[in-house]
């Protein structure tokens, strides 16, 4: 799926720094817009799992430390992976959502910073529901 980058679409858009640069086009977007209601759609898809390799490292990082529970994995004898793969899993999935909340966090300082906080309305919604493809009786 193409990104849209000033109008043009733009195929394999995938970096350590996508979630940063696209923030930063928001905050540009937001500063040079500020004296006019505007509307901006932001997407950070850095949390959706084909899109786990532009984690930055240093979220990534935040949780190497961190002791994960896992669920037993004896339950789902169809798992492909051990614990420490899930772990591995876990940690970047947590970083994904390190650097989505770290970039949220920006923008939201920056209307904060640009008194746009008052008269702003700003919507958060997730996509993602529950990935961990269990049937529901498992989670019981």
């Amino acid at each position: 799926m193409p990104s849209i980058v000033d109008g043009k679409e733009v195929f394999g858009f995938k970096n350590k720094q996508q979630t940063d640069i696209l923030t930063d086009r928001a905050l540009h977007f937001v500063r040079q817009n500020r004296a006019k209601p505007f509307f901006l759609f932001f997407n950070p898809f850095v949390t959706h799992q084909g899109y786990w390799s532009t984690v930055p490292d240093e979220d990534v990082a935040l949780y190497k430390d961190k002791p994960l529970t896992v669920t037993d994995l004896s339950r789902f004898p169809e798992a492909k992976m051990d614990e420490a793969g899930l772990r591995r899993l876990m940690r970047i999935y947590y970083g994904s959502i390190a650097c989505a909340d770290r970039n949220l966090g920006r923008l939201l300082s920056a209307l904060d910073e640009l008194s746009l906080t008052e008269n702003t309305i700003f919507i958060f919604m997730a996509d993602n529901g529950m990935s961990c493809r269990c049937s529901k009786a498992s989670m019981a």
